[in-house]
């Protein structure tokens, strides 16, 4: 275990103790509320998008008249509205991370997977079939691809 690291390439002079140095190059806990990132925060999201998203999520819900069948028949509980803010942050990041000055439904369906995936429960006649909540979403993604 290093006691000590460099600050800069010089010599012995200027070493700093361990803890000293990555409190001064590691933010504090408290630092991450005030720095934001206006890029991914900004990002703009036509409206196209936010309606893939809410109508993404209305069909993880077997209740929903929007939900297909295949929903009905393996899904005991859906994705609730927080999940469509989830989608659409994470959309935001996914395309600020690629590059891209504006959400496309290529970044939706990059993040849709972590999002919804412990948001949807399936019941027993699905996980009979080997079915599991992110067939389930690979499904969804298919059916709004063929949408679009």
């Amino acid at each position: 275990v290093h006691t000590s690291a460099r600050r800069s390439g010089g010599g012995s002079g200027d070493r700093l103790p361990f803890f000293l140095y990555y409190s001064l190059t590691i933010p504090h806990a408290g630092d991450w509320t005030h720095t934001r990132n206006p890029t991914a925060t900004g990002q703009p999201v036509p409206d196209h998008i936010y309606d893939t998203a809410v109508e993404m999520v209305r069909q993880t819900r077997p209740n929903s008249e929007e939900a297909p069948d295949f929903v009905k028949q393996w899904v005991s509980w859906g994705a609730g509205p927080r999940a469509i803010q989830y989608l659409i942050r994470g959309a935001k990041a996914h395309a600020v991370l690629k590059g891209s000055y504006m959400v496309r439904f290529e970044d939706l369906e990059a993040v849709a997977e972590s999002v919804l995936a412990h948001r949807i429960l399936t019941n027993f006649q699905a996980q009979a079939e080997g079915r599991t909540s992110r067939t389930v979403i690979e499904s969804l993604i298919e059916l709004q691809t063929k949408k679009a």
